[in-house]
């Protein structure tokens, strides 16, 4: 190779070499401009995960704080319950009161009547006709009360009985109830089985 081409050749490997400086020089300012978007990045990506971890425990004490509203309010709602109960029993005992007292002054007055018919049939030949006979406005609602003490006794007597069923030994008195009852008595035993079982300690608990 003579001078010439020597030189033509020093020329064409500098022009590469200055065209190669300067995609060096392009690829090294666009891997800062990575390295700093990669830093705003992270310190982004730290933000946001402070952020996540604040709201999660933010969204477990408001979900603790509606779990605990929920009880209170169920407990105000059994305690209302009770309330209604308590006073519709003494209202139900007043009233009862109030009607065997109406109910004796009844029997009472039938006895009057009884009586006073005996003494006007004494004193004359010419009683006259007999008293009306007394009216039947009574015989539909002491028909009602009737129904409901019966269907009440009979309620207690099925839970007395569902109840010495499951306390029997081994359950076996359940068969002897009809088949109706006889799932009822079941369901009650396991809730007694239960419940003996969360008012034992355990081991744990007892040392």
């Amino acid at each position: 190779m003579n001078r010439d081409e020597l030189g033509q050749a020093l020329a064409s490997a500098a022009e590469f070499r200055e065209a190669a400086l300067a995609r060096l020089q392009t690829a090294e300012a666009r891997l800062q401009e990575l390295a700093e978007q990669q830093d705003v990045t992270r310190g982004e990506m730290s933000i946001a995960q402070r952020a996540v971890a604040d709201l999660t425990d933010e969204i477990s004490r408001l979900q603790q704080a509606v779990a605990e509203a929920e009880v209170d309010e169920a407990r105000e709602r059994l305690a209302a319950a009770v309330r209604r109960r308590d006073d519709g029993a003494a209202e139900a005992a007043a009233a009862i009161d109030n009607l065997l007292t109406l109910l004796e002054e009844i029997e009472e007055h039938r006895r009057a009547v009884m009586e006073t018919q005996k003494e006007l049939r004494a004193v004359t030949s010419t009683p006259g006709p007999p008293p009306p006979p007394e009216p039947s406005v009574l015989d539909e609602p002491l028909g009602r009360l009737e129904a409901f003490v019966v269907a009440r006794s009979d309620a207690r007597l099925m839970e007395d009985a569902v109840t010495a069923a499951a306390k029997s030994p081994s359950g076996f008195g359940i068969n002897k109830l009809p088949e109706h009852l006889q799932e009822l008595a079941r369901q009650r035993r396991w809730a007694m089985i239960d419940e003996a079982r969360e008012r034992t300690p355990t081991p744990e608990q007892s040392s």
